[in-house]
């Protein structure tokens, strides 16, 4: 697996990265220690998901594993759920040229 382990719960991917992974279900309250600085979950975190490592304004990229994977829909906090709620995920969603090739 890529990137860092952090309190053997959530990985951070790459550096410049937004969101850290959780790989466990997590409950709020939990701190973590990344880059040197606390992130306390402010709500549960399912594994798998993706929870804020700073805040995010709307607008904004959400970066995972070194690049943008959505856009931010409403401003998010550190330590909050990064989700369809609150962000618009564009990284596995094909392009709309891509859309049109598969057409022809």
């Amino acid at each position: 697996m890529n990137g860092e382990t952090v309190g053997d719960a959530a990985v951070y991917m790459a550096e410049g990265d937004n969101v850290v992974t959780a790989l466990d279900d997590l409950d709020a309250g939990r701190q973590f220690w990344i880059g040197g600085e606390p992130v306390r979950l402010v709500e549960d975190i399912d594994a798998g998901h993706e929870f804020a490592l700073v805040s995010i304004d709307a607008g904004e990229t959400v970066r995972k594993d070194g690049e943008g994977v959505g856009t931010a829909t409403a401003p998010i906090e550190p330590g909050e759920w990064v989700h369809s709620h609150n962000a618009d995920r564009t990284r596995d969603r094909p392009s709309a040229e891509a859309a049109v090739d598969e057409e022809a």
